[in-house]
């Protein structure tokens, strides 16, 4: 003869299965995050539903801005960076798991030098830039992707005006160096070889970015083990 649970049993019924499917939930999102820049997007870009408990992007790496959700594109400048008054290091975030680092430096009133690093899928990709322009093409150019998954944009040059138009204080840039021997010849006035370069690309990566995390956010990754990531340096961090 079968036996009715009681209400209590029922309780205890339900709390058992809710727990285990909670607990398989959290197995799954573990796995998933099988590189430390898929964790930090989960951090960057989860609300209420952060059942690791990974800590926001934002405090874990030390930025003012706080990520409001649902945002398109977000840059979060970091503080205590160790930088000259005109360099910058941030990172910037979106829909689509846009995850890019970020270093800037001002060479002029108009004119920046940027070194970043911009994750998709498993791969890391290292670039440098010189451009009169606020924003980089890495930037642009992920917020391109985005508004193409989303919206269906197909023409990039003409995401890229309207970006550097709407994004930009200075509009679209007239001067935009991304060949490593056309970048070099640049920045012999200014004392910037390619071991510098390599030097503020490291720094920002491992230094900043990185060591932060593993301090403040993550204990399963370290700089000896950073996943399942694939990185593909810029020409000039080589």
């Amino acid at each position: 003869m079968i036996q009715k649970l009681s209400l209590f049993q029922w309780i205890v019924l339900l709390i058992c299965i809710i727990t285990c499917s909670v607990g398989m939930y959290g197995v799954t999102v573990y796995s998933s995050l099988n590189n430390v820049f898929k964790e930090m997007n989960y951090g960057a870009i989860t609300r209420g539903s952060n059942i690791l408990n990974l800590p926001e992007i934002s405090k874990a790496l030390d930025s003012n801005i706080k990520i409001k959700d649902p945002e398109w594109i977000r840059s979060l400048p970091l503080n205590k960076t160790n930088l000259d008054t005109d360099e910058q290091i941030s990172v910037i975030v979106g829909r689509k798991n846009v995850f890019i680092l970020e270093f800037r430096k001002q060479l002029s009133e108009n004119t920046f030098l940027y070194i970043t690093y911009t994750y998709i899928d498993s791969v890391l990709i290292g670039d440098v830039e010189i451009a009169n322009s606020d924003i980089s093409l890495t930037y642009a150019k992920e917020f391109y992707r985005i508004m193409k998954s989303e919206n269906g944009e197909q023409n990039l040059k003409e995401s890229l005006d309207r970006t550097y138009w709407f994004s930009s204080s200075k509009g679209l840039p007239t001067l935009q160096l991304t060949k490593p021997n056309e970048i070099l010849g640049y920045l012999k006035s200014y004392g910037i070889d390619s071991d510098w370069i390599k030097e503020k690309g490291d720094s920002m990566l491992y230094d900043v970015v990185l060591n932060r995390w593993f301090k403040h956010g993550s204990s399963r990754y370290s700089q000896n083990n950073l996943g399942n990531l694939r990185m593909i340096p810029d020409e000039l961090f080589k």
